[in-house]
């Protein structure tokens, strides 16, 4: 496997941009350059440009919220935060009641945010996590 801090931070420049670079874009990229494992389908259906279109996207893919998505993509249901391993996708509730999906990188967490680029929050601040096993 690859260094994740160093897959993390060539993302350290880099802009919020709705269906080419977002939470789920972003958390699923990592997840498959950590793991060398192919995701399947998810870089064909995420094809949006805005939160509203992504909304619909989500919801023709199954999901009632952004949280479900990693179950989808990855086959496996969420579980309690604290269970969390290294390289894992989290979920975490900001401010603003949004939910952003990101990467587990040891007691942080790491989201690429609309309006804010990479930043990160302490991993017991999230909700929810899935396996990448």
């Amino acid at each position: 496997m690859k260094n994740l801090t160093d897959i993390i931070y060539k993302y350290k420049e880099t802009q919020f941009s709705w269906g080419e670079l977002d939470c789920c874009i972003f958390t699923a990229s990592i997840v498959e350059e950590f793991t060398g494992r192919k995701l399947p389908y998810w870089k064909d259906v995420l094809n949006y440009k805005d939160y509203k279109s992504s909304v619909k996207t989500l919801k023709n893919l199954g999901c009632n919220k952004v949280e479900d998505l990693p179950s989808i993509i990855l086959d496996t249901p969420k579980k309690d935060i604290s269970k969390v391993k290294l390289g894992e996708p989290v979920y975490h509730v900001d401010i603003h009641g949004e939910g952003l999906l990101g990467i587990c990188n040891g007691a942080q967490a790491y989201f690429l945010q609309e309006g804010g680029g990479l930043t990160t929050r302490p991993i017991k601040d999230c909700s929810y996590c899935w396996s990448i096993d």
